[in-house]
């Protein structure tokens, strides 16, 4: 009997998605980056955090099509779950993991939580558990080990890179161990697409023809098939189709759930009526608690972390925002031509670094891909008068002073004229910042040979200056 060409079909798909996403981390495309902003998580945050219509349209969608088809993001579109098959079929064919257990639970707490804060204007659970943006954080890690080798100062880079590799390490401990666990009973947006697949128009269903010989258990990444009863546990089923590529009589298959019969292991609703009630009252209920208690979850976000002296990307506009919006997922920073966008850890949201570069005049590539929205769109108009910060100079540590020889780089890369020179008791000059006319660009202080730095830059509440100032 010829199988079911389904698997193929997913891991092609999959492939396919996977090169698309590390694509758009690395080849500082545009219209690519955007794509990612289609991720089920970010489209959450940008409807939670700005109420975003295209963003609410895009998600209802996408929860529609995971109620028709089941949990396919998880295996095709979900880079953190793409990377844990892969690290499945690395595994020693000859071992077997231990059995998932279903931990409903938890993943209901996990889920409801972020929700919660999501509501009351905070995305910090999906900042550590988003699988999207934890990719990114790993990618983005790993990533930034190739610049450390040369570099004169790479403790920047530390950091994220220790970061990246233990989390990397847990997650393959853990599917290892036991598969796609993260996905089952830790990552919240695969619990709300999970509640949508269970109750679903196409389901795994497993025929009455079937013999219980545990091929299709076997290659589950979930365990939720259970031959025994003949069940598939639909809300934890990722639709990877390892198990319809198995069954050597065609017993496992994706088709339309019948009516009134049960679609999982367990006691399910007859109607789906009954299901979209019970959603309702549930999502009712935690959008209700998230706005009761938004006032303490920002008081909360605010005390959490501070951007005191931090100098943001552009379109951050107003830090308090910025950090509760920002996943940390790296877009912004593994695109940036100038990579001055860092982070000090995995989880850390991202700011502007001026050691090594500058943030380009004619650049406004991070605020146009942020998938989050956390770094608003400007107009290239706008970004040319953005003050993302303001230049101070130390005299006494300018070079003009410190080894008696003169130095004009500052004020000559200074793309707003801000900085002049003055003359110095040595009769030489040193520089002067005009901050009314700083931008904080960095690109004084990125092209000062002193150590330390003579002229540095730091963060102030953005704001556009007119064209005029």
């Amino acid at each position: 009997m010829r199988r079911p060409a389904g698997r193929r079909v997913r891991i092609i798909f999959a492939a396919f998605f996977m090169s698309l996403t590390v694509a758009s981390f690395i080849l500082g495309s545009e219209r690519l980056a955007r794509l990612m902003s289609f991720q089920p998580s970010m489209l959450s945050i940008r409807v939670a955090t700005g109420f975003a219509v295209s963003a609410l349209i895009a998600g209802v969608a996408f929860l529609l099509a995971t109620f028709l088809f089941g949990r396919f993001f998880c295996a095709i579109l979900c880079p953190l779950g793409i990377l844990q098959d892969a690290i499945i079929a690395l595994r020693w064919k000859r071992t077997r993991p231990a059995q998932t257990p279903n931990l409903k639970a938890l993943r209901y707490a996990i889920a409801a939580l972020t929700v919660v804060f999501l509501v009351g204007g905070w995305a910090v659970l999906l900042r550590y558990l988003d699988p999207f943006s934890r990719f990114g954080g790993i990618f983005g890690g790993i990533n930034g080990f190739t610049e450390i080798t040369g570099s004169e100062s790479h403790d920047f880079l530390m950091l994220p890179l220790a970061g990246s590799l233990l989390f990397l390490t847990c997650l393959a401990i853990l599917t290892l161990w036991r598969k796609r666990v993260y996905c089952v009973a830790i990552c919240p947006v695969g619990t709300v697409l999970g509640l949508f697949s269970k109750y679903g128009v196409w389901q795994i269903r497993i025929a009455p023809s079937c013999t219980a010989c545990g091929l299709c258990e076997g290659v589950c990444p979930t365990d939720c098939i259970d031959t025994s009863e003949r069940a598939v546990d639909n809300e934890r089923c990722v639709r990877c189709m390892n198990c319809t590529s198995q069954c050597t009589n065609g017993s496992i298959s994706l088709r339309r759930a019948e009516k009134h019969e049960p679609v999982s292991g367990e006691p399910a609703d007859p109607s789906r009526r009954i299901f979209l009630l019970k959603a309702g009252g549930l999502a009712i209920g935690v959008i209700g608690a998230g706005q009761i208690l938004g006032t303490p979850i920002r008081d909360l976000a605010r005390t959490s972390g501070s951007a005191e002296g931090m100098i943001l990307p552009p379109g951050a506009l107003d830090a308090e925002r910025f950090l509760k919006s920002c996943t940390s997922c790296r877009m912004c920073a593994l695109n940036c031509p100038t990579k001055v966008i860092r982070s000090s850890g995995l989880f850390e949201p991202v700011h502007l670094e001026f050691d090594r570069g500058a943030c380009h005049h004619d650049c406004t590539l991070c605020n146009a891909i942020c998938p989050s929205g956390a770094l608003q769109p400007l107009s290239l108009e706008d970004k040319q008068w953005l003050k993302i910060g303001e230049a101070s100079c130390d005299a006494s540590k300018c070079r003009a002073l410190k080894e008696n020889v003169a130095c004009y780089l500052c004020s000559k890369v200074c793309p707003k004229g801000a900085i002049s020179m003055t003359d110095a008791p040595n009769g030489l000059e040193v520089p002067e910042v005009a901050a009314f006319h700083c931008i904080g660009c960095g690109a004084c202080q990125s092209v000062c040979p002193m150590t330390p730095k003579a002229i540095v830059v730091t963060g102030v509440r953005q704001s556009v200056m007119g064209s005029g100032s």
